[in-house]
């Protein structure tokens, strides 16, 4: 069964705000919305509007269409508008976790001395 536009919405919003480090609250002031009110829509406790979806889309520069396509249009459309590829867009917001910097090959400067007595 396919997703409902309002699901689809809401998987499009939460991707661009992992894209840009966007906060729900920042999203609120943008948009004009008590944080709450963001919150509930995208748990899916109420449904977006369609003056909303255009504010959303006018807050990433993206169009309403895009937003409304799914997640990944409408990240491309917002890496599309800042004139860059999504992967340069996720490469300068990624943050290194625990696991990517334990993957990164390093050498070390001198070599570690034994304990004394080991």
């Amino acid at each position: 069964m396919p997703k409902s536009t309002l699901e689809t919405m809401r998987e499009s919003v939460d991707a661009l705000l992992a894209l840009t480090g966007l906060q729900r609250q920042q999203l609120a002031r943008a948009i004009d919305l008590p944080k709450y009110a963001v919150s509930r829509r995208q748990s899916g406790g109420s449904p977006w509007s369609f003056d909303e979806a255009d504010a959303i889309a006018r807050t990433f520069g993206i169009s309403t269409l895009s937003l409304l396509a799914g997640p990944k249009e409408a990240c491309d459309a917002y890496a599309s508008h800042r004139g860059r590829t999504i992967l340069e867009l996720v490469s300068t917001r990624r943050k290194p976790t625990a696991a990517t910097e334990a993957a990164q090959v390093t050498t070390p400067a001198a070599p570690v001395p034994p304990a004394p007595g080991g």
